[in-house]
């Protein structure tokens, strides 16, 4: 009775936190992109690795918010865990309550000095569903939610390399190139990536179906050369040099 009576306080307290919306902050992920009161799908094949998902508070208001970060784990499959940090303050996986931390007035607090989850599968394939709470202290009913669904494949590698297959050309190029590729299935973490020497990323393009064509704009890059990896469920599966000539 006392568990049965503890999940049905959860659920309530989940619902409630569902309709919670921010009106001084909002969260970005790392492409900037608004993620306040959003469910995001992890998916990967990768069940060693964790998996790290970061987010960006930007105070809207003239004042310092003072803010506390909750952890729900509302389904954890298998000996998976996962854990939080604020900055460099990293918590337990039991810990489900965070210190308070403050963001500037008018400023932001962005990864690695902000917040990120950190998802441990530890061998276990399934699905799990974890939601962060983000509260201002000063005013509870100003807080807003994210929401992370692992979803942790198992597929052979013989498998993988008989679904799996991207051809970019042409190569050298000049002011374009084109994507043929396969997946397994599709995803909202497949990518056609493009960084530079040094390392930096210089173009990001979905490849959101299970095979298809895409054509990715190169005229705003200076002739050299560069690195493309072709990512499927946010795993790296294939890196080669594009050249860019003119």
């Amino acid at each position: 009775m006392k568990k049965y009576l503890l999940l049905l306080s959860l659920i309530a307290s989940v619902n409630l936190l569902v309709y919670a919306q921010s009106t001084n902050f909002i969260m970005e992920d790392s492409l900037g992109t608004n993620i306040g009161n959003t469910v995001v799908q992890v998916e990967s094949f990768d069940a060693i690795n964790e998996h790290v998902n970061s987010v960006n508070l930007v105070n809207q208001t003239g004042s310092e918010l003072t803010i506390i970060v909750k952890k729900y784990e509302l389904s954890l499959s298998g000996d998976s865990r996962v854990y939080f940090c604020v900055g460099e303050t990293c918590y337990p996986s039991f810990t489900l309550t965070s210190q308070p931390f403050t963001v500037p007035a008018n400023g932001s607090l962005n990864y690695p000095e902000g917040f990120a989850a950190h998802f441990e599968p530890r061998g276990s394939f399934g699905d799990s569903e974890v939601m962060f709470s983000f509260i201002n202290s000063d005013n509870t009913s100003d807080s807003m939610t994210v929401t992370y669904q692992y979803s942790i494949d198992f597929v052979s590698v013989y498998e993988f390399a008989k679904v799996t297959n991207a051809t970019v050309y042409p190569n050298p190029a000049s002011n374009q190139v084109r994507v043929d590729y396969t997946f397994q299935r599709a995803g909202n973490q497949n990518y056609f990536v493009l960084h530079n020497m040094l390392g930096s990323e210089m173009k990001r393009v979905a490849l959101s179906n299970s095979e298809g064509q895409v054509s990715v704009d190169l005229s705003d890059l200076k002739p050299g050369v560069y690195f493309y990896s072709i990512v499927e469920k946010g795993v790296s599966q294939k890196t080669s040099r594009l050249v860019i000539n003119r």
